[in-house]
């Protein structure tokens, strides 16, 4: 799976956190390292700003394979 930052940051959602690390709560990087506790945008399921999906990842590369005969 591809996990990627948002390639896209909004003026009003970095105000918003800028609100919320005025009010107590930390500004953290990312919410995969344990704590947390905190404001920060979510990582994605995306390659190149494009959702990456579960079949994007193991179905499709290898839906042209010749299927085993038993």
């Amino acid at each position: 799976m591809r996990v990627e930052r948002p390639r896209v940051q909004w003026d009003i959602l970095d105000a918003w956190r800028e609100a919320a690390h005025e009010q107590g709560i930390p500004k953290i990087e990312e919410f995969n390292r344990g704590n947390n506790e905190g404001c920060a945008y979510f990582q994605m399921t995306q390659q190149r700003g494009v959702r990456w999906s579960m079949a994007d990842a193991y179905l499709h590369p290898i839906r042209h394979k010749r299927k085993c005969s038993t």
